[in-house]
């Protein structure tokens, strides 16, 4: 009798040294009745997890890809055509096809692809720049293509999401970040001048300097002053202010993000109020219709296209530093009003910030309300150079 069996024989007759000599007789003859099993070699062929016949269960891969861009066809063109090209390197990195059913994407294919875009063979690096893209950049592919593999789990076009969890090590992905920094007052006495030297005639870089001027002087971020409507640009309480809410088709970071911020006196005597008058009449003459949004022309395209036009009229004025970009704008205000010593609860309130974990403002300055003329008294303290 084999060891295993003598083994299983005493636990089950533990107050025996050994199992009784009938019991073992009649497991000896059970063991001789049991046919062999021949196991099967090599490996199991996988199968879909449902039948691949049934068209309107499982589409092809060009199909879902079409479907996934037409429901989220309301982002901004930048963003759509980054979402496109990162599917498009999946499927080449993968070796999928379009014409391919979905449940072909398997976690394989992915992590093939993740394994090519770390080793920088899934990219080809351009002529000028010979780094090839950063780990923040594909770490962003990795993501847009998540989305995607969740959205077909979600329409129950996929069992599971095969990109679960293949996203860059945390730290890979910050070692490269660049923190931001604050413009000095050297840097934006070029830069003032030189938004405002752009051509009035050229409708989208005249959006774009208003829009450059109001994140300037308001510290907003860049889509929420792309989002504005005419109607946001209002007077309340006798004060002109930037009212940034929920509107339709608006895109709110979080609810300390909606608030008021009193329009600059600076950027008021820089004849920003003006163009805001007079900016509906003149896309009405030119378009035939007039417009709700007050940058129309480049609010579609987001926030990529005003920061490429920012990053290159830095380069211009020679003054481009990976520290700086079109965000450091509203690092500049926030740099501006620590040093004069603003209350951090104004600041929070006007630059869009959650309050502190620290019970003063959990619990006792929660509810405390700013009106706007105490909200202009604070942003009126910070002063920019002005343009010669």
């Amino acid at each position: 009798m084999s060891p295993s069996l003598e083994q299983e024989q005493r636990k089950s007759y533990p107050q025996h040294r050994r199992p009784p000599r009938v019991y073992t007789k009649q497991l000896k003859q059970s063991s001789r009745t049991v046919p062999d099993v021949l196991l099967p070699t090599g490996p199991m062929p996988e199968e879909p997890w449902y039948d691949p016949e049934d068209e309107a269960v499982v589409p092809l891969i060009g199909e879902a890809v079409k479907a996934y861009e037409l429901e989220h066809a309301y982002r901004a063109k930048m963003t759509r055509y980054q979402s496109e090209r990162a599917v498009a390197s999946f499927l080449a990195g993968a070796g999928l096809h379009e014409h391919e059913p979905i449940w072909t994407i398997t976690r394989d294919a992915c992590k093939r692809w993740r394994d090519a875009l770390m080793s920088g063979k899934a990219t080809t690096a351009p002529a000028r720049n010979k780094r090839g893209p950063s780990a923040v950049t594909l770490d962003k592919r990795l993501r847009m293509v998540n989305q995607f593999t969740k959205w077909c789990l979600d329409k129950d076009y996929l069992r599971e999401n095969p990109m679960a969890g293949l996203t860059f090590p945390k730290r890979m992905v910050s070692a490269t970040k660049t923190r931001k920094a604050a413009f000095t007052d050297e840097e934006m006495a070029k830069i003032i001048p030189a938004l405002l030297a752009l051509p009035s005639h050229d409708l989208p870089r005249t959006e774009f300097k208003w829009a450059a001027l109001a994140l300037m002087f308001s510290g907003a971020r860049c889509m929420e002053v792309l989002q504005l409507r005419h109607a946001d640009v209002r007077s309340v309480d006798g004060v002109m202010c930037f009212d940034f809410n929920r509107g339709e088709g608006n895109s709110i970071k979080n609810d300390p993000s909606l608030r008021l911020v009193p329009v600059h006196s600076q950027l008021a005597s820089l004849g920003f109020l003006d163009w805001v008058g007079a900016s509906a009449d003149r896309l009405a003459e030119t378009q035939g219709k007039p417009q709700d949004r007050l940058f129309p022309l480049i609010h579609p395209k987001g926030s990529p296209l005003p920061s490429l036009w920012f990053t290159r009229m830095l380069r211009v004025l020679g003054i481009k530093r990976p520290e700086v970009s079109l965000h450091s704008l509203r690092h500049t205000l926030a740099t501006k009003m620590e040093k004069l010593r603003t209350h951090p609860s104004l600041m929070r309130r006007l630059l869009g910030h959650a309050l502190g974990s620290d019970v003063e403002s959990r619990v006792y300055l929660a509810s405390v309300t700013y009106s706007p003329t105490e909200l202009q008294e604070a942003l009126e303290a910070v002063r920019f150079p002005s343009p010669s």
